[in-house]
């Protein structure tokens, strides 16, 4: 089976399983509740670098060896995407940790004020921890049936 099927069979069954999770609310819960907006820059960048390396895997199929050396270098930016997706879930853990301390550091605030603050920043601590590691392990997955292409 040619690199670009291969490709296009799990960007379907990844497509497939992100519509279930939309009919059962999912990606529009993390949106909502991520107010940092990190959660849907790492599923934008997710969907660009997808469409990205399916160019490269049509490109790897019909190319001769020189032509595959370009391509081979190529691949180095999907990796980069693909390790700081990780980073940018990271970055979601810090930046919703701070705004989950934000509000408990503020004398006499009122507990449901704390509890409310504590809930968006815990929200958005997770939720772009969760979207940085599984869309970085879609692409990595990704960038190795392409790797498997030039061994």
């Amino acid at each position: 089976m040619n690199c670009f099927i291969k490709i296009f069979l799990l960007n379907i069954v990844t497509l497939t399983a992100l519509f279930y999770a939309e009919t059962e609310g999912a990606i529009s819960l993390i949106i909502s509740n991520d107010a940092s907006y990190l959660s849907a820059v790492i599923m934008l960048l997710y969907v660009g670098m997808s469409g990205y390396l399916g160019k490269i895997a049509y490109d790897t199929d019909v190319a001769n060896n020189n032509q595959k050396a370009v391509l081979l270098k190529k691949l180095d930016n999907g990796h980069f995407v693909a390790e700081h997706l990780i980073s940018l879930g990271l970055l979601g853990t810090v930046v919703g940790l701070c705004f989950a301390t934000s509000n408990s550091l503020v004398e006499g605030a009122p507990v449901n004020q704390i509890v409310a603050g504590l809930k968006a920043g815990l929200s958005i601590a997770f939720y772009t921890t969760l979207c940085g590691l599984v869309f970085s392990m879609l692409l990595q997955l990704q960038l190795l049936i392409i790797g498997k292409e030039f061994d």
